[in-house]
């Protein structure tokens, strides 16, 4: 049921973003080794550090 949930509030959140935030943002966790990007033109990309690089 959480785990639903969780997917519920990121979907509608991610496209509130997209769709209404003017311009790029970036959340990053450099413990857990990933970045997300979510951009003015509309798109959204992820990132993992490949964590034997870095």
């Amino acid at each position: 049921m959480l785990i639903n949930y969780h997917y519920n509030f990121i979907n509608h959140f991610l496209k509130f973003m997209v769709e209404n935030v003017p311009q790029h943002h970036y959340f990053c966790s450099p413990k857990e080794g990933w970045i997300l990007l979510i951009a003015m033109e509309g798109y959204v990309e992820f990132g993992v550090l490949d964590k034997q690089t870095f």
